[in-house]
């Protein structure tokens, strides 16, 4: 069972929010999780995407040296941790793939992020289903549908998700039988990144939080910024 699960949003490594690790671990003094889940997209592979790399982002290797240093920092404060696979973090294969490449003829992916490390407390998992404290199932994923209403459904089970950056909520339904909760988690990103240059065209910005669950009640910890786009401590 877990008492307290914590979950991190997507990170999007090197264009991290710069008080991301700060905030984490504060979180983690103040609330103790027993469980630390992270939904995906940990690294960004901005200069590997399918889209066209802004040129003046950080090249493919230099990215590389800048998500080692990030996860690195993270292993630290979480020495034990459940990630998600992901759009962003499975990009490595997504392009492998396109090229023709077998899995076989490629590094794992453990080996490329932490080839110094053994890091066999940290597992990757298409998706994840919890036992709560309250003996309750929770799935985790991802990338569920834009309403992920319409998605729990298919499982009827309590869920978390996320892919969008700016939607966060917590939905409740009943039955005779039993209480659900579905979340949305946000995300630890840096907006003002030229990674996320697509966000500036847009009115919503997004929301940067984790998501927790203490004994079968979920809850959102916002991440509170001023005006400057700097973390300020509420915790």
């Amino acid at each position: 069972m877990n008492k307290s699960v914590l979950v991190i949003g997507d990170t999007h490594s090197p264009y991290h929010h710069p008080d991301a690790l700060a905030f984490l671990k504060a979180i983690k003094k103040k609330y103790k999780p027993d469980r630390t889940i992270h939904i995906g997209d940990e690294l960004d592979f901005h200069f590997w995407s399918y889209h066209e790399a802004d040129p003046d982002l950080m090249w493919a290797w230099d990215e590389l040296k800048e998500w080692r240093k990030f996860l690195h920092k993270l292993e630290k404060i979480f020495p034990t941790m459940d990630l998600l696979e992901s759009n962003h973090g499975s990009m490595a294969w997504r392009k492998a793939k396109t090229a023709g490449l077998s899995k076989e003829v490629l590094k794992s992916y453990r080996d490329v992020i932490f080839p110094e490390w053994l890091w066999e407390w940290w597992n990757w998992h298409p998706s994840l289903d919890v036992t709560l404290s309250n003996w309750e199932n929770c799935h985790f994923c991802h990338q569920a549908e834009a309403n992920i209403v319409n998605h729990a459904w298919h499982y009827w089970t309590s869920m978390v998700a996320w892919h969008r950056h700016s939607k966060a909520d917590i939905w409740y339904c009943s039955s005779p039988y039993s209480l659900r909760f579905w979340m949305h988690v946000w995300c630890l990103i840096d907006w003002k990144s030229l990674a996320f240059a697509y966000n500036k065209l847009q009115k919503k910005r997004p929301i940067l939080s984790v998501g927790l669950i203490i004994n079968g009640v979920p809850m959102l910890q916002p991440m509170f910024l001023d005006k400057d786009w700097n973390w300020i401590w509420k915790l």
